[in-house]
Order: structure tokens, then C-alpha cells, then sequence
């Protein structure tokens, strides 16, 4: 998994914790990283129990100064714990891939192309990157690309 940078500019500082989002976050990078709870407190300063009470969504406003040493430790962008993609999202991008006009270098993209992106950007924020099927993704979003090169050089 590519590691995120954190930006810890004067502006993120100054962020509405109020939106945080995603205690489950915290919780699925944690274990995903081996770490239990004790181990990000020490690795953060942060409380074990006040984690638990982000991941379980029994605290809504953390401090800036709290998120930046658990988005630090988790090697996590700080933005993603403001940030909400839902399914529905997710199908609003590929409609908008496969059904409406794109122009690229001054050129209409042809709607195979289309479905073939479309496919391509379903595939990469449907797919789970965990350990047991990391391969089978990689093949499957190379077959795609594969596809799309073959289909823009026809």
C-alpha cells in the first residue's frame, strides 16, 4: 500500500474537527498494520481508551493536535478523516465517465473508451487491496489498462 503524505499546513490546523468521519478509519489502518491498541498509544501519546472512543464514534471532536499524531502514526493522509466516499459517489463518477461527452486533446472519446474508463475507475474504488486478492486486482485493473491502450490505438 502506497504510504500518504500528511500536509500539516497552518490551514489544516485550523480545520472544523466537528466533520471528523472516520473513527473506522482509525481502526481498519491500525489492524491492518498489526497494531493494537496499546501499541498506537504508545507510538502516539494518545490514550488507548480516547482511541477506542474514535474508532467506536464515542468521541466526534478530536483535536487537531490528536489526529495529526494518529494520521502520523498510521501513515495516513489527515484529510481522510474529513473525507466521505460512498457507493453512491462512486456511481455518480462512473455515470458520469461512461455517459457523458469527454474531450481529450481536443477529441471526443469515443463511448467504448468511455465504458472501458468507466470500468477502470469502478474496478479501482471497488477494490479491497487486501492481502488475499491484491494480485487478482492488479491483474484485473492491468487487463483493463491493456484494453484501453488497445482500444485508443485502433
Amino acid at each position: 500500500m502506497k504510504n500518504e503524505t500528511i500536509n500539516s499546513t497552518t490551514e489544516n490546523q485550523n480545520a472544523d474537527t466537528s466533520k471528523f468521519l472516520s473513527g473506522e478509519l482509525i481502526r481498519q489502518k491500525r489492524i491492518q498494520m498489526g497494531l493494537s491498541l496499546r501499541d498506537l498509544e504508545t507510538m502516539t501519546g494518545v490514550s488507548s481508551s480516547y482511541i477506542n472512543k474514535l474508532e467506536n464514534s464515542l468521541r466526534a471532536n478530536p483535536t487537531f493536535e490528536t489526529l495529526l499524531k494518529i494520521s502520523k502514526a498510521l501513515n495516513l493522509d489527515l484529510n481522510r478523516f474529513f473525507t466521505k466516499t460512498n457507493e453512491d459517489d462512486k456511481k455518480d463518477i462512473v455515470y458520469f465517465i461512461k455517459g457523458g461527452p469527454i474531450t481529450f486533446k481536443e477529441t471526443d472519446i469515443n463511448s467504448n473508451i468511455k465504458s472501458i474508463l468507466g470500468d477502470l475507475v469502478y474496478y479501482i474504488l471497488n477494490c479491497t487491496w487486501d492481502n488475499t486478492s491484491k494480485i487478482d486486482d492488479i491483474k484485473n485493473i492491468l487487463d483493463l489498462i491493456d484494453k484501453l491502450k488497445k482500444n485508443t490505438h485502433d
